[in-house]
């Protein structure tokens, strides 16, 4: 392909010399003028509410599309009629459609387009705004489609690519990461290596065993079934080991978040390096990382700090990145992304490891907090600078 591509330059280099122009065509130019065609049209569309009078709509990309337009109507499966309402201009890969009427449902498709002409429309999908009553400390994620992976050009490492496209049912996720007084009014203990009197701080020093079990006793706690089952349980000081574990996703309660929930939910519709963008400053407007303290010569930024004091991502959740580690439901494996299922993926089958997102206080913020940065470890291990937040499905 390298080779091909040469030779057309190459060419189109020639004739532009021969003609009298004083500068070759850059490659951006040659693309456009040898490569570009019109945009073939999306080919999965997700629509999914958010409220009363708002609909989330998410598509994957298409080949050479410059930007996209957005159809919808209500009361119909049909958004080629004249009459449907329009957004023009869209250039990225989610919008937000607000000011619907509840209770009303409503069709979505969309179109690529380029300078050369516009794709057929998507498939529609429909959704219906309506009142959702969130469980207490958590936000809604909407489902969706999003691009899974590395997104830089310098910093992404080679498990996080390929970038390939996931379908992701909607789901609740904790605003905030599980704090140490949840964790011991329904555990008993606090393993935490950083503690105050308040206990807002979030639990870390906790395995993902311990994870697991904390979870199983919250759903039992709030009358929900139970996700994961073990033949026996071993307690070794305030942790705890659980053999033969499996996992039922098909049941209501809490558990921890795949690698995929984790890394949509921490985007929430960005595709930047981080969801607040890419501006490595803007760190600490986000994210209690050792960062700051550099800038602010704080000596209380090198260790955790208390849950939902920086401002939240677009989906309403604190401390996606920095403060602690968050332990993930998945089993780790370094090329998992090349075989990843498209659909609700929930990891490979068995590894040595679990998986870790979001980075800590202490990891460095250019290569390690960012949205598609994979950490692992073993599942009985923990940490300081560890901890976790839960997930329930939408019912």
């Amino acid at each position: 392909m390298k080779r091909k591509k040469f030779s057309v330059y190459l060419l189109v280099s020639i004739a532009a010399l021969l003609s009298g122009c004083a500068e070759l065509p850059t490659e951006h130019e040659l693309n456009r003028q040898v490569f570009r065609t019109i945009p073939p049209r999306p080919d999965t569309l997700i629509a999914s509410t958010i409220s009363s009078d708002s609909v989330q709509i998410s598509w994957t990309p298409s080949t050479f599309a410059v930007t996209y337009a957005l159809y919808f109507d209500s009361n119909t499966v049909d958004t080629t009629k004249a009459s449907c309402r329009k957004i023009d201009t869209l250039h990225g890969l989610v919008t937000v459609v607000n000011g619907l009427t509840a209770g009303v449902r409503y069709a979505f498709s969309v179109v690529a387009q380029n300078e050369l002409g516009r794709s057929q429309q998507s498939h529609c999908d429909t959704a219906t705004p309506l009142t959702l009553t969130l469980p207490p400390g958590m936000k809604l994620i909407p489902g969706g489609v999003f691009q899974m992976g590395d997104t830089s050009e310098y910093y992404g490492y080679p498990d996080e690519r390929p970038i390939h496209p996931v379908v992701l049912s909607p789901f609740y996720m904790d605003s905030t990461e599980t704090q140490q007084s949840d964790y011991y009014g329904l555990m008993g203990n606090n393993s935490s290596w950083h503690q105050d009197s308040n206990l807002n701080l979030p639990v870390e020093n906790v395995s993902w065993y311990d994870a697991v079990f904390y979870c199983n006793k919250r759903s039992v706690k709030e009358g929900l079934s139970p996700v994961y089952a073990y033949s026996d349980t071993i307690k070794v000081g305030s942790h705890y080991i659980l053999s033969n574990l499996t996992a039922d996703y098909g049941t209501d309660g809490y558990r921890l978040p795949t690698e995929a929930e984790w890394e949509y939910a921490c985007r929430a519709r960005t595709s930047s390096q981080r969801y607040w963008g890419d501006n490595i400053s803007d760190v600490n407007i986000y994210a209690h990382t050792y960062y700051r303290y550099i800038a602010t010569a704080d000596a209380n930024d090198t260790l955790t700090n208390g849950v939902a004091t920086l401002d939240d991502n677009q989906y309403g959740l604190y401390d996606m990145i920095g403060n602690v580690w968050e332990w993930c439901n998945d089993w780790y494996e370094d090329d998992y992304y090349r075989l990843s299922e498209r659909s609700n993926p929930y990891g490979p089958d068995s590894s040595g490891y679990k998986s870790l997102r979001g980075g800590c206080m202490i990891t460095d913020v250019q290569w390690y907090l960012r949205s598609a940065y994979r950490n692992n470890s073993t599942p009985s291990s923990f940490s300081k600078y560890r901890g976790f937040r839960t997930v329930r499905p939408v019912r």
